[in-house]
């Protein structure tokens, strides 16, 4: 055994020397990995030792370590700062403020089965078919707008 306690149905729990065989609740509720994965369902863990009544709910978890959760958040902030300038100069581009020299596109929720695409690309390069080529949902979709001069589009992808 890894461990040197039992965690899964099956394993010998160990525990204070506990000869006994970890096994699971039932759970509660139904799987909807569907919509969102993982879901709460599949990873509530309801293992259980019958011998010696320890539950997985027994378990502590270890603390943070300050240096860990401040590393943690000042990676956390990088990487939001480097989103938020994407973010801006995406939308700097796409209002004409600034040049455009690449393709480039930004996703935002649409509806339950669709989201929408922006895009921007430098003006007078792309056709409608090839853009819609490379953002096409899984179904399909369509443009609200396309304007080959700005160089801009916007397309509902339908992806569900």
């Amino acid at each position: 055994m890894a461990n040197e306690y039992g965690l899964v149905k099956g394993d010998e729990c160990g525990r204070d020397g506990c000869k006994g065989i970890i096994d699971e609740h039932e759970k509660e509720g139904n799987c909807s990995c569907h919509i969102n994965p993982p879901c709460g369902y599949c990873t509530t863990d309801t293992a259980y030792c019958p011998i010696c009544d320890w539950s997985c709910d027994d378990e502590i978890p270890a603390p943070v370590d300050p240096e860990v959760q401040k590393r943690n958040e000042e990676n956390w902030a990088k990487e939001r700062a480097k989103e938020d300038a994407r973010i801006k100069s995406f939308f700097s581009k796409y209002h004409g403020e600034e040049p455009v020299t690449e393709f480039e596109t930004m996703y935002e929720g649409h509806t339950h089965f669709s989201m929408k695409k922006l895009g921007i690309f430098p003006p007078n390069t792309e056709t409608k078919s090839s853009v819609e080529e490379r953002v096409k949902g899984t179904f399909g979709g369509r443009f609200e707008f396309f304007n080959p001069d700005r160089g801009s589009f916007c397309y509902i992808a339908y992806t569900d």
